[in-house]
């Protein structure tokens, strides 16, 4: 199992991790060096956007870590991380697709099941985030469950 305070006590990485995985990409695309012409072939617009889909999938995978030594053996609880793991891997994949230019999501944005899925995927990402990081925002808490136990 992952131990979880060393997640916690790690998380000021990501401050540090998310300028710099930016910084990497943008380099990979200007460098003049024709090893990397595959990163100018693909439109700027998708790289960023699959490189925020893959941070967004390895939250959820960290997030998967942290809830399930939680959980015990409580069915719904584990459910519960699984659906972290399964939302990671499902943006992984996505991430993955749109960086390399084998997706576009921007092309008939409002045509496909594909896109309709990435939606959802990201609306449900995006409250599962807030509500992660409200409590400490707010109330100096480090939980959602620690704000609600008073």
């Amino acid at each position: 199992m992952v131990n979880q305070i060393s997640l916690i006590a790690k998380k000021d990485i990501l401050f540090r991790a998310v300028p710099l995985i930016f910084t990497v990409i943008f380099f990979l695309q200007i460098a003049p060096f024709p090893q990397l012409q595959f990163m100018r072939n693909v439109e700027p617009i998708q790289v960023w956007s699959g490189t925020l889909l893959l941070i967004n999938g390895f939250v959820m995978v960290i997030e998967y870590f942290r809830n399930l030594p939680d959980a015990g053996n409580h069915l719904g609880a584990k459910s519960g991380a699984y659906i972290f793991l399964i939302m990671g891997i499902i943006t992984f994949l996505f991430g993955f697709a749109t960086t390399t230019g084998l997706y576009d999501p921007f092309a008939n944005a409002s045509e496909t099941v594909v896109n309709t899925t990435l939606t959802i995927l990201l609306g449900l990402s995006a409250v599962i985030l807030y509500a992660s990081v409200h409590p400490s925002l707010f109330h100096q808490k480090h939980t959602l469950a620690k704000l609600l136990r008073g």
